[in-house]
């Protein structure tokens, strides 16, 4: 593997050898851009260790990154550089597939940029200590890609910096909303917890373990001075608004959703898809209502909805016991295996074993469930589909509201979208591409709406046995979508409301009170990455009807995902682009 280093403190070492691989007239273009964008991958991943070892790239395991003010003062001019000498190459010169990488590749740069000038996230983030450490040592425990002598190395490493970094981060903090510092206090709290129980997850000599002992002594000292200085320091004091604003809102969309499509043109075409998808939702729930009651005597819209919620009601009485969540995700996998199979719905010679497990505590609080796939530049390792389960502190009310949500029939569509044939598979053939770049700097509208598109995909070829209710409730997933569009920009760049969101949540998503509430919180943690799930799948769906098209009578469902799935997680209007062969 080809690992030139760039010293961070030594930043002269990059314009120079920038110059080196751009100097002179009439070289090839394509060459010159592969060298540029190897040394900035170079540069990427020496300047983020953490998301290194988690794509896969082993050179900077014992290390964490720099956090202070004069590191990212030193990035920024670095991307600076890096910025300019892209306007060297004349993306009109490159073949197909280097195009494509120039532009994800200048868009990556200029959103970093973004990121550090304008958004400077590391002013306010109090989440970024528990992530930056949690991914850190977790991404050396979890997987198997070096001997446990190797990253016992890296993680003692690791570990003896925690204290370091965790001052450098509480240094540049400034202010922080309130649901960041809820959140950091009960995520720090978890990794904590992790930390105490770490050594039961490694095995080594016992002058090695002595060491490691100590080492999380003070990490985990460190941490529970940060914890307490969230709770009573002066953050408290100097709490700031959680919405980000219009004008950074739409910044960030441009980056994350990157689809040519403005934020207010996407919230319209969502706001105007409610209304259709619930439409279609009575037509296949009047026929069960009428099994039990009486035509209902319509006045208004509600009365519509009325009848889709009774239903929705009747399906949701159909679900586990509280410990029996991630039980009953995992017994759904090999149905939907044996449908794919069946149906020929995609190639499905995965080499990556796919593992169901609880979800790590420093990951809880955001969401139900995710994908931890191995990293792009990893070779057959475990792939984790993680599962929260059920807080202990959680009374009956919450337990049930839950379980309600995720009943028999929807934990199917949650295992479509983050299992099969959705995000495990997706990842699994984007990782086989060659494209560094491609794997770096992925798409999260083409992953997020792939897997948004699975699950009505594999209803409308007869998954669940065509049965109505199964129909349903994938509505109500893709009610989800549309809804996460409208949260997303108006709790964001308008004033929205929490019991304005949950209302819409609850009564024209049908969603129950624990999922609304769970969202309200993600909703205000997040922003942009709501909208990717509905921005790709239209897009999604609108470039396979254009295939369908093209390709008529000679159109196959399986050809068609295949050929898709092999370019990587690319935007999708690249992807229009290959398969229409514009």
């Amino acid at each position: 593997m080809y690992r030139r280093k760039f010293p961070v403190k030594y930043t002269f070492l990059i314009p120079l050898l920038i110059i080196l691989i751009l100097s002179g007239c009439g070289r090839n273009q394509k060459v010159e851009f592969n060298k540029l964008a190897d040394a900035y991958v170079q540069w990427y991943l020496k300047m983020n260790p953490v998301s290194a070892t988690q794509l896969g790239y082993h050179e900077y395991d014992g290390e964490f990154g720099k956090y202070d003010e004069e590191s990212f003062r030193e990035k920024l001019a670095d991307l600076k550089r890096f910025n300019i000498e892209m306007t060297q190459i004349d993306p009109l010169s490159l073949d197909e597939d280097h195009r494509i990488d120039y532009h994800i590749l200048s868009a990556a740069i200029d959103e970093m940029i973004f990121e550090i000038t304008e958004l400077r996230m590391i002013e306010w983030n109090p989440r970024l200590v528990p992530s930056v450490i949690g991914n850190g040592i977790y991404s050396l425990i979890d997987r198997e890609f070096a001997p446990m002598e190797t990253r016992v190395r890296s993680l003692e490493s690791r570990l003896s910096k925690i204290p370091e970094l965790v001052q450098s981060i509480q240094n540049a903090l400034k202010s922080a909303p309130s649901i960041y510092l809820e959140t950091a206090i009960s995520q720090t709290e978890g990794l904590i917890n992790t930390l105490k129980v770490l050594p039961l997850e490694i095995y080594t000599d016992n002058t090695t373990f002595d060491r490691i002992d100590e080492h999380i002594r003070k990490g985990v000292y460190a941490l529970s001075q940060y914890k307490s200085w969230l709770i009573d320091g002066p953050l408290k004091d100097h709490q700031r608004d959680f919405r980000i604003g219009k004008e950074l809102y739409e910044k960030q969309f441009s980056f994350t959703v990157n689809e040519g499509v403005a934020a207010t043109q996407l919230l319209n075409s969502a706001k105007n898809a409610i209304i259709d998808t619930q439409d279609r939702m009575f037509n296949l729930a009047m026929p069960i209502y009428l099994v039990e009651n009486d035509e209902p005597v319509w006045v208004s819209r509600q009365d519509t909805l009325s009848v889709i919620k009774w239903v929705l009601d009747k399906i949701a009485d159909d679900h586990v016991n509280r410990d029996e969540v991630v039980y009953n995700v995992k017994k759904g996998i090999d149905d939907i295996t044996s449908f794919i199979k069946i149906n020929d719905i995609l190639d499905l010679k995965i080499e990556n074993a796919l593992e169901v497990r609880e979800m790590p505590e420093y990951m809880r609080g955001v969401s139900i469930a995710n994908l931890d796939a191995p990293g792009a530049l990893e070779k057959n390792l475990k792939t984790y589909y993680n599962v929260s389960p059920i807080p202990e502190e959680w009374s009956d009310e919450q337990s049930e509201s839950f379980l309600r949500e995720y009943n028999n029939h929807s934990v199917q569509i949650l295992n479509i979208h983050e299992a099969l044939p959705g995000h495990y598979i997706q990842l699994y053939f984007a990782g086989k591409h060659s494209s560094k770049i491609r794997a770096i700097f992925s798409s999260g509208t083409m992953v997020e709406g792939w897997a948004h598109y699975c699950e009505g995909m594999m209803i409308n070829e007869g998954y669940g046995n065509n049965d109505p209710k199964m129909k349903i409730v994938q509505y109500k997933w893709a009610l989800r979508g549309m809804i996460n569009v409208i949260l997303d920009q108006e709790i964001h760049t308008k004033s929205m409301s929490r019991d304005e969101a949950v209302e819409l949540m609850v009564t024209d998503g049908f969603q129950e009170l624990s999922e609304a509430e769970g969202k309200w919180i993600r909703a205000q943690l997040t922003f942009c990455q709501l909208s990717t799930y509905y921005a790709g799948t239209i897009k999604m769906w609108s470039l396979r009807r254009q295939v369908e098209l093209s390709e008529g009578a000679n159109f196959e469902l399986r050809s068609f995902h295949d050929r898709l799935l092999s370019h990587g997680s690319i935007p999708i209007k690249f992807l229009s682009d290959i398969l229409l062969d514009l």
